[in-house]
């Protein structure tokens, strides 16, 4: 802000009113008593060239939880204040220096988990969401004008704009907020995350698959069949892609009321994941509990993959039994791969991630992809303006116009040219301090 040297200046023993932008300056730092504090670099940035557009000045300290509370205490006491939520990106957004779509996007890079989320987020960050908007809003606005400057100045001999000009911007405009629109479901699997669920029977291996994505025991693995009596989840990273992973109880009949709720609870995560992980014991032969949980699976409306388990105990024996089972999975059609591994030792992992990846993470480097549901709202009242525009292309021009403005301002909305207050409160509430 603008009284950023001059309180910095209180409290460092080097002055700063002089110095240039983009430097940094070595000096020391005191309390609001007038003690010395620490050694510290002030990093100085002179407005209009600055992250917020303002004069700004920065304290690296040594990291202390104390000197850093005094520091800031001493600022305090010489006039200045904690930012508030989001304050310094929404300073940026009021001066200019980035735009709505810019600013989810910092926060978006913030919260990433994954390296699909941070790639996208750092994409619309660095414009390139922002450039697609406008891409599609420009001739919007040229046809706009047209039409006004023709209804406006009818004695300038301003020629009207021919129906077959303003059809196909209308047409192409309406087909690249379609296709920015249909983004969202891969956008919002990128930010969310996959929903995986483990199932099958008890003692089949699931939490021990658990612990071999996890990279850690995170569930408890013993040799007594229903240890796992609640849903336990984990996140992680899977080809680039945020991946929630739920460890249910054995699904089996049981009189047990404890167990009972816990197989409840696994058929209940079943039927709201993206993807089941059936997991089979291959050391034995698949029974009638084993059939019944595939012709639960036939049901269950996600993707499904089945894990032949316990690969590390093969012989000569169970050879053949470990083909006769795949088979069998193979032919009731429920499942999009069968893949043999052995939890115990991590064999055959790699290639579950693979078939995981093949059916969830293709994503096209160079498309843009929309991840937050207020840009996808604001894409949504572009496309029915814009829809309504097509069913009134034989009206006459002035008609249209009101449907083509009403596009062009959703489509500000992304961007932030055209948003109202509250909804900007809304945004940079979402921000850490600063």
């Amino acid at each position: 802000g603008p009284e950023a040297f001059t309180i910095a200046e209180t409290v460092f023993s080097v002055s700063l009113a002089d110095k240039p932008g983009h430097t940094l300056h070595y000096g020391v730092v005191y309390d609001s008593a007038g003690r010395a504090l620490d050694d510290v670099v002030a990093s100085v940035y002179r407005a209009p060239k600055s992250f917020t557009g303002e004069d700004i000045v920065e304290f690296s300290c040594h990291g202390s939880v104390y000197v850093l509370r005094e520091l800031v205490k001493a600022l305090i006491s010489h006039g200045a204040r904690q930012a508030q939520r989001g304050e310094f990106s929404k300073r940026a957004f009021m001066n200019g220096k980035i735009d709505m779509a810019q600013a989810q996007g910092i926060i978006d890079l913030i919260e990433s988990e994954s390296e699909k989320e941070a790639w996208i987020a750092y994409r619309h960050l660095s414009g390139s969401l922002s450039k697609k908007i406008e891409e599609i809003r420009q001739p919007l606005l040229e046809i706009t004008a047209q039409i006004l400057a023709y209804i406006d100045y009818p004695d300038d001999e301003i020629g009207e704009i021919s129906s077959e000009t303003l059809q196909k911007s209308i047409f192409s405009a309406r087909d690249s907020i379609v296709s920015l629109k249909r983004t969202f479901d891969s956008g919002k699997l990128v930010k969310e995350g996959l929903t995986v669920c483990l199932c099958g029977k008890p003692n089949a291996g699931k939490s021990m698959l658990l612990n071999q994505f996890a990279g850690y025991d995170r569930s408890i693995v013993t040799a007594i069949a229903g240890t796992t009596r609640d849903a336990v989840e984990e996140t992680v990273e899977i080809g680039g892609m945020k991946v929630r992973l739920w460890d249910t109880a054995g699904l089996r009949e049981t009189e047990d009321e404890v167990e009972k709720i816990g197989v409840s609870i696994a058929e209940e995560k079943m039927r709201s994941a993206q993807l089941i992980l059936a997991v089979f014991d291959g050391s034995r032969p698949l029974d009638e509990e084993d059939r019944k949980i595939c012709a639960s699976l036939q049901e269950a409306p996600g993707e499904k993959i089945a894990l032949l388990n316990k690969q590390d105990l093969i012989s000569a024996e169970n050879k053949a039994l470990f083909s006769d089972t795949e088979a069998f999975l193979e032919k009731t059609g429920c499942f999009s791969a069968v893949c043999r591994v052995s939890a115990k030792k991590g064999e055959g992992m790699e290639l579950v991630r693979e078939r995981m990846t093949s059916l969830f993470g293709k994503i096209d480097p160079d498309e843009e992809i929309i991840t937050d549901f207020r840009q996808y709202q604001c894409l949504v009242r572009a496309e029915e303006a814009i829809g309504h525009a097509v069913q009134n292309l034989s009206l006459t021009t002035d008609v249209l116009l009101a449907d083509i403005e009403d596009a062009i301002s959703a489509l500000g909305t992304v961007t932030g040219k055209s948003v109202g207050e509250e909804v900007i409160e809304t945004i940079f509430s979402r921000f850490c301090v600063g």
